[in-house]
């Protein structure tokens, strides 16, 4: 197996630049921004900023409107980026695609950041701004039967995490969800995937580390299952999921592991495992023809259930 051709000019592209955990935090953050910057998503009907409250925070949201149409499904969208790194606009092009592909409403969510906000404010923010969207429905004109959460990497683990707490909580809560490379567990060096898969393909054993030691800051939390899904055991509590994992990535293992647990939890699982593709790909967009075919795949699967 060997990575896409237009995923490894990206790596090649980026060859030679500091590793992200050898840079200063706003330097790292300006660098990611600045790339993701650069891809450019489609024309929506209207893109609408807005701020809701969360405890004392304020939290950023961006809503994505595809058509004029009213009762359209809705997705909160959950941005990667290691819990440390990532905003609205890292993801603009990424949450453009998907409501244009799915049809759907997108919130995307621009939730605290560690090491300012360690876990679990992050998580706080994305439950806050779920219980948003619930009571405002109407106002945005969505379908409050066709609420799906959606993340990539370190949203990915949110989302998991957002969705159990609902639940248990007996909830309103989503009816899908959408995990992309999740963040499943603590960094690992001795998984197969971190040894195979740790250097030389964007992603880093060691940047992954800096990212959840910047997340984790009391390390009693370090397993704590709202961090860890992996040690989640009531992922029966999920609704239909939908999982993207990457041949090329150090998250590899550990998010092949969670669908297994997943389906053996007796949740509807889709599970798409991509053998020439590297962690953070589906943002690349509609510029990788790979990146593209992928998100229409998983538009394509909310569809479906949407009926």
């Amino acid at each position: 197996m060997t990575l896409d051709p237009d995923l490894l000019q990206r790596l090649q592209d980026l060859a030679g630049a500091p590793p992200m955990y050898e840079l200063p935090l706003d330097t790292a953050r300006e660098g990611f921004r600045k790339r993701n910057l650069l891809l450019d998503g489609p024309q929506m009907h209207a893109v609408e900023d807005l701020k809701i409250a969360s405890g004392p925070r304020e939290v950023p949201l961006r809503l994505y409107r595809p058509t004029n149409a009213s009762e359209l499904p809705v997705i909160l969208y959950l941005h990667g980026g290691g819990f440390v790194i990532g905003d609205l606009d890292t993801h603009d092009a990424l949450c453009r695609s998907l409501s244009l592909a799915s049809g759907a409403l997108v919130v995307s969510v621009d939730y605290a950041l560690a090491p300012e906000n360690r876990f679990p404010a992050g998580l706080e923010d994305c439950i806050t701004a779920f219980r948003w969207v619930q009571d405002n429905v109407q106002s945005i004109g969505a379908n409050p039967a066709a609420i799906t959460i959606a993340g990539d990497s370190a949203g990915a683990n949110l989302a998991i995490a957002c969705t159990r707490r609902l639940r248990a909580e007996g909830a309103s809560s989503p009816s899908a969800q959408l995990l992309a490379y999740p963040v499943a567990a603590a960094p690992d060096r001795g998984r197969a995937s971190y040894r195979d898969r740790g250097s030389g393909w964007g992603l880093t054993t060691e940047t992954m580390e800096w990212f959840w030691n910047q997340y984790i800051g009391d390390p009693s939390q370090s397993d704590h299952p709202d961090a860890v899904p992996l040690l989640a055991g009531d992922l029966d509590l999920l609704p239909r999921t939908w999982l993207l994992t990457a041949e090329f990535d150090p998250l590899r293992d550990e998010g092949i592991e969670l669908g297994s647990r997943i389906a053996a939890a007796g949740v509807a699982l889709t599970h798409v495992h991509e053998p020439t593709a590297n962690h953070g790909f589906l943002s690349q967009g509609n510029s990788v023809s790979l990146s593209e075919r992928t998100l229409r795949k998983a538009a394509g699967w909310l569809v479906e259930g949407w009926g």
